[in-house]
């Protein structure tokens, strides 16, 4: 079973489809399977705050927003942060974005501060997916998930089915999100890998962790 999941991982990858994923017209760079997990979560959970690292064109800060409405949650927020700003369209009122790399004062002062007043806080970490960063990120952002919520690291099939295209392969030569991962959980043993959640078809393997 878990080679016909590494080959179906592969050749999903391989085939490029995901590229075309969207939300209202807006990019998401995500597998439809990862969405359908997200919206799963958000619809048990309900949170009161999302945390995004990694909004780029905007397209799952979109995404969170109509599923926390489904959710009957249209009081709750969303922090979206960035480096870049390059929106394909504005975002709704409620849905803030900070424009700073995640790791910067900015962006963990926002976080920090938000989270502070929000009850419940999900997390989900897809910036820079190299090793020494994702492992700075859930430094800062991971203590800030409350428990019944989930952190979710981002593209960890680079590391874990070794999956690289291009100019990717020389940048995660030396650790992607998945090792940084590996190296993280031992320090937060509250934090589990819901297996249940996971899709067959999914860029984070063992990255969607409950805290339990």
């Amino acid at each position: 079973m878990a080679d016909e999941r590494e080959a179906a991982n592969r050749r999903y990858f391989a085939s490029g489809a995901w590229r075309g994923t969207a939300w209202r017209g807006v990019p998401v760079y995500k597998y439809r399977s990862d969405l359908e997990a997200y919206a799963r979560i958000i619809l048990a959970t309900r949170p009161d705050l999302i945390i995004e690292t990694g909004t780029a064109m905007g397209g799952s800060a979109l995404f969170f927003r109509d599923m926390l409405d489904r959710a009957g949650r249209p009081d709750a927020q969303i922090l979206t942060i960035d480096g870049w700003e390059y929106l394909a369209q504005p975002l709704p009122h409620d849905c803030r974005q900070v424009v700073s790399h995640s790791l910067d004062p900015p962006a963990v002062h926002a976080a920090i501060e938000a989270a502070r007043r929000a009850g419940s806080v999900m997390v989900s970490l897809d910036s820079d997916h190299t090793d020494f960063h994702v492992l700075a990120e859930l430094g800062i952002y991971a203590p800030l998930v409350t428990p019944g919520q989930y952190c979710v690291v981002e593209d960890t099939f680079l590391g874990f089915w070794g999956i690289t295209e291009g100019e990717t392969e020389e940048r995660f030569r030396a650790g992607s999100s998945w090792h940084a991962l590996q190296r993280f959980l031992p320090t937060a043993p509250h934090l589990v890998a819901d297996r249940e959640i996971e899709p067959f078809i999914t860029m984070t393997p063992g990255g969607w962790l409950r805290h339990v």
